[in-house]
């Protein structure tokens, strides 16, 4: 409790005790001093309440002052996050260009943010690689598919000019291979028959194929057909020797006025003859493919045709077909097939031997190229 009261006779000042602070002063309205006493208890209070008062006020400005300032740094330090996350927003909407600014207290974002750039540039430059092989892949599928149109087109015959009942099948193991038959009329009474495949699929047994049917129409014309095949081996083993490629080729001429064939197998499957009595007859000659050697020695075999006998020439994929156990159709197989086949009809034989192949395979594409031709005389 602080107290005051009138002392006579001090002079104004201070007074400092023990335990009390007094201060004495003068008042002219009583002509008097007063003193004004502090106990020491007030003096704690005074000063606890000061150090109290301070504290509050410390506190205040540490947590307004601080926490302001800390608000506005966890702002500004944000602003890259934000601007990161904003960038890869625009992306994932299809704004490939948007990319990251580093800033100034990005720090560790900056790093991301970079790291971000590159993998968008990295994507687009993949994206662009992809998109250019894309549309080569639909050029290069063009090009097969007009090759194919042009390589089917030069296997179309004449029916009608046929002395045969003629049925075909032509099946490449890529857009185009290497195998061909051929069907055409020599002269008024005789007609070329060929069948040949050239080792090797796609592009480049197509373009050797075409080159064999070329040179084997040509001389065919004008040489018999020992010498023609002579002649077409000397072409093709110039032009193909080098790259080591060679061809099998089946190929006779028939003589409607004789009704005579006379017949070359060159390094290919053997023809099938079968009478219209049903008796089944195998047409072979033991002569080296095509482009092995320059020169190729040849002895054709002859053999009568009667109304009704069926000829089949197939190539290699026939025979050599492979089935999921690794297992090959072979030419048992095949031959079994045509003695147990009582119609002889052309189209009926393919047929038959097209679904045989389907249940073999089990409906898996072919590996190599597959060609059936069937004939059968009017």
């Amino acid at each position: 409790m602080i107290s005051l009261r009138a002392i006579s006779g001090i002079e104004d000042g201070f007074i400092f005790g023990k335990n009390r602070l007094a201060v004495q002063f003068f008042v002219p309205g009583i002509d008097g001093y007063m003193l004004l006493d502090l106990p020491e208890s007030a003096i704690k209070t005074l000063h606890i309440q000061e150090y109290i008062f301070r504290i509050v006020m410390l506190l205040f400005l540490i947590v307004i002052v601080g926490g302001s300032v800390s608000i506005l740094c966890t702002i500004r330090m944000a602003k890259p996050m934000m601007h990161l996350v904003e960038v890869m927003q625009d992306v994932r909407k299809g704004m490939v260009q948007a990319r990251f600014t580093p800033d100034a207290l990005g720090f560790e974002i900056n790093t991301l943010g970079q790291g971000f750039n590159r993998m968008v540039d990295s994507l687009l430059s993949a994206q662009k690689r992809v998109e250019e092989e894309r549309v080569q892949k639909e050029i290069y599928a063009q090009e097969l598919h007009f090759g194919h149109t042009i390589q089917e087109s030069l296997l179309r015959y004449q029916q009608e000019d046929m002395p045969f009942l003629v049925e075909t099948r032509y099946l490449a193991a890529k857009e185009v291979g290497g195998d061909f038959y051929d069907l055409f009329r020599i002269n008024p009474s005789s007609v070329f028959i060929a069948i040949a495949d050239v080792a090797g699929k796609g592009v480049s047994a197509c373009l050797y194929s075409l080159g064999l049917r070329s040179a084997l129409r040509s001389a065919i014309q004008s040489s018999p057909l020992a010498e023609a095949l002579a002649k077409t081996n000397q072409l093709f083993y110039l032009d193909a020797h080098e790259s080591s490629m060679f061809a099998s080729i089946w190929s006779a001429t028939y003589d409607e006025t004789s009704r005579q064939l006379t017949y070359v197998n060159a390094g290919h499957w053997p023809a099938y003859l079968k009478k219209r009595t049903g008796a089944l007859h195998v047409l072979d000659t033991d002569e080296g493919s095509i482009g092995i050697e320059n020169s190729l020695s040849i002895q054709p075999k002859t053999c009568l045709l009667e109304k009704g006998d069926l000829l089949l020439l197939y190539s290699d994929g026939v025979v050599e077909m492979q089935n999921a156990h690794g297992e090959y159709y072979g030419a048992k197989r095949l031959q079994y097939l045509l003695e147990n086949t009582g119609d002889i009809h052309p189209q009926k034989i393919v047929e038959i031997i097209e679904k045989d192949f389907a249940v073999f395979s089990g409906g898996d594409k072919p590996q190599d190229d597959i060609t059936l031709l069937a004939l059968q005389i009017r």
